[in-house]
């Protein structure tokens, strides 16, 4: 029955790279119900398959976050996560190993097609970039030539800023 399971999820990521212009797809070797997928940047989500629940989780790494703005960057994090219903459910964790977030999203296994997941692994992909992105535009704390009209403030980024995946 696992390999039944495993051979309609490899048919399933085999559309969801064609759909998705995705360059590579591998089962990851350790793991039976593990792949790793690919876009022709060198983006890459983990997708993993967890039958006890029935879910599909896609995550991928965000990076490390800059030492200059960890505090702020690890509070938007925690505010991505409590707007979930607005985020389409994708949540963010931090790797102990190397201080790297990772953004993620589960989806029900039941009737899931292969457009769907195509879809929210390229908009999951998306939005990785564009908190990258936030990082690098985001004013250093400690640089002391920037002025009080300057600072962006301590409000978080707003719901409608984030990206929904």
């Amino acid at each position: 029955m696992i390999d039944e399971t495993l051979e309609k999820w490899d048919r399933l990521l085999i559309e969801v790279a064609e759909l998705g212009n995705f360059v590579e797809l591998s089962r990851v070797a350790d793991e039976q119900s593990v792949w790793w997928l690919a876009d022709e940047d060198e983006e890459s989500l983990v997708i993993e398959w967890n039958e006890g629940i029935q879910r599909l989780m896609l995550s991928t790494e965000i990076g490390v976050v800059p030492e200059r703005n960890m505090v702020d960057a690890l509070k938007q994090a925690l505010y991505y996560n409590l707007v979930w219903q607005q985020t389409g459910g994708a949540r963010m964790a931090l790797l102990p190993e190397d201080d790297s977030l990772r953004l993620m999203i589960d989806l029900p296994g039941e009737h899931l097609e292969s457009i769907r997941v195509a879809t929210v692994a390229n908009n999951l992909l998306q939005a990785a970039r564009d908190w990258r992105s936030g990082w690098d535009k985001a004013p250093d704390p400690n640089d002391t030539s920037s002025t009080a009209d300057d600072s962006p403030g301590d409000e978080p980024m707003p719901p409608s800023d984030f990206i929904r995946v």
